[in-house]
């Protein structure tokens, strides 16, 4: 890097240049070197103007030893600052704000369908006494104060149960979690609403993709009374999770290991990347998991018992929740009459005990329904439709034959039988994500917390995933898809229920976002 530089002797002109370059000069100026020929913090850059004089091996090289030795003084960005408690340990504190980002005017089906706009709508009505701060595109705002008249008038006129709409100049996605990590200072004594920025907002975990639009809504929230501010560090708010230990007396932050990589790539070790969003984010402690799913907040769901403030964390458990989504379809088949119901019994029993005949029997059934065509008809797919309002029968189908796949090849495989080079591969693929799993439980374990497994069935846009959760108070907003899939929303619902008691647990609609590969907490942020 030195060898460019030899023609800038002027800090100022060369931290220019740098950040022109896309190195992160804001972290640079983080960095301390001690001992002679060093340099204090806010020192670097002009250090490395003081080393125009070096040519050649030898003193490029004690030049780049000695860089090598500086020690990175972070300091937080936002002084003072507390990424809200996932887990809930101050459930006594009423939230300070929530906010949501919309994408459109309009619900994608109707209501009922568990879009951006059914969610906001839900929202609202759970939550009368929480103001809402809702951005969105100044062409859907006009629309969606419309709307919002609406809910308003269904949670009285109190100064606390406000919906407050931003027009926005930019094009904003759904997911609010990731682009400003909310959170709260304390001012005069009072805790205020605060927000994190990361470095820009982006999508992607082996890219950091810019995301222009969300990367603008720092201002809106300043206008909106949110104190923020820009951190040097890269993070998606999806794959951080605060757990207030309350019995240990430790803020622990959970960090998904994408997170760690997207700093390593600024210059930072794995370290570092980890103890600096610690920092960030007002924890005591912070750990790295690994992430099989995009964001951990679709693997992990962390909740304080109310009185007591033990931690309860719930993972998915994948197999329970492909069993029960093939059951489903099963069921489905059998109402649309597709095959008797001695056949169907057959089918539910052998499926149920993993054999292999059952599920390649059930495999060329659906096949003969293709016809023709490359595909199977729309006919065959309205029948994963139980007619609740806003239910996609496409989108059922397409997550029951995912789950089906994924049960087939989990079977042949384990009977030793000859899959084909698709079931192998997607069987090795998705053994490594439940390794990480297993490992992921036995990391929240050994925190001394309680780890619960929960019917779950994560697969990208595919997903029928309760653990995308948001804890307000003593209730737990549970995202749920409903319909033909209410089964594992039921017992999601109960094993939570009886592993925290005293909690309050009410079901969200949320199954078009989840077609979007996302969900209710990537959606909701909640100040407090």
């Amino acid at each position: 890097m030195l060898r460019p530089l030899q023609v800038v002797a002027d800090p100022a002109r060369l931290e220019s240049l740098l950040a022109a370059a896309g190195i992160p000069v804001d972290l640079l100026a983080m960095l301390e070197l001690s001992g002679p020929g060093g340099f204090a913090r806010a020192g670097c850059v002009a250090w490395l103007a003081s080393q125009t004089h070096v040519k050649g091996g030898e003193n490029l090289a004690a030049s780049r030893a000695s860089i090598r030795r500086a020690q990175l003084a972070f300091e937080p960005s936002l002084p003072g600052f507390r990424a809200t408690d996932d887990a809930g340990a101050a459930a006594a504190h009423a939230p300070l704000l929530a906010r949501l980002q919309l994408t459109r005017g309009d619900d994608w089906f109707g209501i009922g369908d568990g879009g951006a706009v059914d969610i906001a709508r839900q929202v609202a009505a759970s939550l009368p006494g929480v103001p809402l701060l809702i951005s969105a595109r100044q062409d859907h705002a006009p629309v969606i104060a419309q709307l919002a008249r609406g809910w308003s008038s269904e949670r009285g006129d109190g100064e606390n149960a406000s919906i407050t709409i931003m027009s926005e100049a930019v094009t904003v996605s759904q997911w609010a979690q990731d682009n400003a990590r909310a959170g709260s200072l304390l001012a005069d004594g009072h805790a205020a609403s605060a927000a994190l920025l990361p470095r820009y907002s982006s999508r992607g975990s082996e890219l950091s993709a810019f995301v222009p639009g969300d990367s603008a809504i720092g201002d809106s929230l300043e206008i909106a009374g949110i104190r923020t501010a820009r951190s040097p560090l890269h993070f998606q708010g999806g794959n951080t999770i605060l757990v207030h230990d309350a019995v240990a007396a430790r803020r622990v932050l959970l960090v998904g290991e994408a997170e760690v990589y997207r700093n390593v790539a600024l210059g930072l070790s794995s370290a570092q990347s980890l103890d600096c969003l610690r920092i960030e984010l007002g924890a005591d402690q912070a750990v790295m998991l690994p992430s099989p799913s995009y964001h951990i907040d679709y693997e992990v769901l962390c909740l304080s018992a109310p009185g007591s403030g033990r931690i309860t964390v719930f993972v998915a458990d994948q197999e329970a929740g492909e069993r029960c989504i093939v059951a489903a379809g099963l069921a489905a088949l059998q109402r649309a009459n597709v095959f008797d119901s001695v056949t169907a019994n057959r089918l539910h029993e052998g499926l149920h005990a993993g054999t292999p005949e059952a599920v390649n029997q059930l495999r060329v059934l659906l096949r003969l329904q293709d016809g023709a065509a490359n595909g199977f008809p729309f006919m065959l797919a309205s029948h994963f439709s139980t007619g609740s309002p806003g239910e996609s029968a496409i989108g059922n189908f397409l997550t029951f034959l995912d789950a089906l796949d994924s049960l087939s090849a989990r079977v042949s495989i384990d009977q030793d039988l000859e899959g084909s080079a698709h079931e192998v591969a997607m069987h090795a693929a998705r053994c490594r994500l439940n390794s990480d799993r297993a490992a992921m439980a036995t990391e929240l374990a050994e925190l001394g917390w309680g780890v619960v497994q929960i019917p779950c069935y994560n697969a990208a846009a595919r997903s029928v995933c309760p653990l995308n959760a948001v804890r307000v108070g003593n209730t737990l907003l549970l995202p749920q898809v409903r319909g033909l899939f209410s089964e594992l929303d039921a017992r999601a619902n109960a094993v939570i229920w009886t592993s925290v008691p005293g909690l309050i647990v009410e079901g969200m609609t949320t199954a078009e976002s989840q077609r979007r590969n996302g969900s209710l907490r990537c959606a909701l942020s909640i100040f407090s």
